[in-house]
């Protein structure tokens, strides 16, 4: 998981402070902080210490707003005092062993609620705090990485082990069967390759989204995908391991192989095979249309539209307008759709 940018910022921490109240957030972050280790005045009394939480998904980690975030969560722990430190010593509630770096990142792995605790020394005394529930872990929505069942909602993590799972899933991914929509309640029920033989190759609930407007988070993208019922839906999906209409879909031996596919079906198009899928059951998705060849066989299929799809790496497809070779089902764009020349 990548380390969220970070930013100290103004904090309202909440909660009263031992030894003395601090002065309000805007003040803290006005003077020189003691996380620095240097500056300030050595002979001030440490009359109180906070601290800042950053990376969470919402909240700060205050007693009126918790740090929330989906498991595994990684977050940045930073100090906040009116005087210079030499020592302190965190706890983060998870029975790991105390940390006393001065800005510490600490990574929750289960889910849970833990409580925050800080102790400090300085030239002006000692002081401590403590937060309550400051921390709060979510368990993984769907399609979420993970590494284990128990950090996912649906309690299952597939590709958690040493199974040949692609790149992009290979740290696991949080799954759960389905048979159709119903069983996905807002979610919906995608075909990922129900016959293939890695863990995330079946049929699983994952988000649905809107490719206009995605909100997939930074592990997903919104893609078109093939649904249990075979028409195509937007889901978040780790991006890279199935690929979309209209790239290439032929193996090394020359087969095509529909398991790469994120219409579930390669058509034989071109040299090399193209990713497609029929449009006489369900409609194209964005970026491809459904186009009718005028002769030769008359089965509608979705093809890429040329303003969103490079057709210049397949000697035998080409950007083409509509005419005597294909109708197309909707208004049709300048560019023209990548497709064969029809006999």
């Amino acid at each position: 998981m990548a380390l969220p940018g970070f930013g100290l910022g103004a904090l309202a921490c909440g909660g009263g402070h031992p030894g003395g109240s601090p002065p309000d957030a805007a003040s803290v972050d006005a003077r020189t902080p003691a996380d620095s280790g240097t500056g300030g005045d050595a002979s001030a009394p440490l009359g109180w210490v906070d601290f800042a939480i950053s990376g969470c998904t919402t909240g700060d980690g205050s007693e009126a707003s918790p740090c929330l975030g989906p498991s595994p969560l990684l977050l940045r722990f930073t100090v906040l005092a009116p005087a210079p430190i030499d020592a302190q010593a965190w706890s983060f509630g998870d029975g790991t062993e105390p940390d006393t770096s001065l800005g510490p990142v600490h990574r929750f792995a289960e889910p849970g609620s833990y409580d925050i605790s800080l102790n400090v020394d300085g030239p002006g005394g000692s002081a401590g705090r403590v937060r309550l529930a400051a921390v709060i872990v979510m368990p993984a929505p769907l399609g979420s990485a993970c590494e284990k069942g128990s950090q996912c909602a649906s309690a299952d993590c597939a590709c958690d082990t040493e199974d040949a799972c692609p790149p992009p899933l290979d740290t696991g991914i949080c799954m759960l069967d389905c048979a159709d929509d119903v069983a996905c309640g807002a979610n919906v029920c995608i075909d990922l390759g129900s016959e293939g033989e890695e863990p995330w190759q079946r049929s699983t609930c994952l988000p649905s989204c809107d490719p206009m407007a995605p909100d997939c988070g930074l592990e997903a993208s919104c893609q078109a995908l093939r649904g249990v019922g075979g028409a195509m839906n937007f889901a978040c999906f780790a991006p890279g391991v199935l690929a979309p209409i209209g790239a290439s879909c032929r193996d090394a031996a020359g087969a095509l192989d529909e398991e790469v596919c994120a219409s579930g079906e390669c058509l034989e198009l071109g040299i090399r095979g193209m990713c497609s899928t029929g449009c006489d059951e369900s409609e194209c998705p964005s970026g491809s249309a459904c186009i009718t060849p005028t002769s030769g066989s008359p089965q509608p299929f979705c093809a890429p539209t040329c303003d969103t799809f490079a057709c210049d790496a397949d000697g035998l497809l080409s950007c083409r307008a509509s005419g005597d070779d294909f109708t197309v089902s909707e208004a049709e764009v300048a560019e023209g759709y990548c497709t064969p020349s029809f006999p």
